[in-house]
C-alpha cells in the first residue's frame, strides 16, 4: 500500500523485510505535494525483526518511516505491547505509552493529528492493530464489555481454541 507497488516488486513480501529507503511512497509524493503527513500504528516495513526470541522493540529508523514527517508507530507492537497497554515511539524515537484499548488510543491520536492539521491538506495513515492475534496471551481481545456479549455464540470453525479475551 505504501508503494502502489506489489509485494513482489519491492521484495517485502513479509513483516521481516525491510522497504528500500529509496523507494518512493505515498508520503513522499504527498510532502512533494505540500501535504503534512503523518503514521500512526504498526509499521512491518522497516526489517528490523530478527527473530530472536529476546528481541525488544526498538523505534524504526527515520530513513526506514517512509517519508512520514509526522510518526507515532512500531515496527511490531504486537511484540512490545498488548490490547491495553500500547506503546509507540514518536519522532524523535522516544516511547509513547498511550492509555486504554490500543485501536481507541490510535484512533484518539489521529483525532488529534487532523485537528493540528484541519487547515491544511493533510495525509495520515492510520494502521490499527485489533482485531489481531495477540502474541503473548494467544488470544483475540475485544474492548471491555463487548467480549460477554458474544459468550456463548456461535464461533466460525477456524476460530475455535482460541479465546476471545477483555483487558
Amino acid at each position: 500500500m505504501q508503494t502502489g507497488l506489489y509485494p513482489t516488486n519491492t521484495g517485502v513480501w513479509k513483516n521481516t523485510l525491510s522497504l528500500e529507503e529509496n523507494e518512493l511512497t505515498l508520503a513522499k509524493l504527498f510532502n512533494e505535494a505540500g501535504y503534512e503527513t503523518g503514521y500512526i500504528g504498526k509499521w512491518h516495513l522497516a526489517g528490523v525483526y530478527t527473530g530472536r526470541d529476546d528481541w525488544k522493540e526498538e523505534p524504526v529508523p527515520r530513513e526506514k518511516r517512509g517519508g512520514y514527517r509526522f510518526w507515532l508507530g512500531a515496527e511490531l507492537p504486537e511484540f512490545t505491547s498488548d490490547a491495553y497497554h500500547p506503546l509507540l515511539f514518536d519522532e524523535s524515537n522516544k516511547p509513547v505509552k498511550l492509555p486504554g484499548y490500543r485501536v481507541d488510543a490510535y484512533t484518539d491520536e489521529a483525532i488529534k493529528f487532523i485537528s493540528r492539521n484541519r487547515n491544511n491538506p493533510f495525509m495520515l495513515f492510520l494502521s490499527i492493530f485489533e482485531p489481531h492475534h495477540q502474541n503473548n496471551i494467544d488470544a483475540f481481545v475485544a474492548p471491555r464489555g463487548y467480549a460477554e456479549r458474544y459468550s456463548g455464540r456461535w464461533i466460525p470453525p477456524r476460530s475455535e481454541g482460541r479465546s476471545l479475551r477483555t483487558g
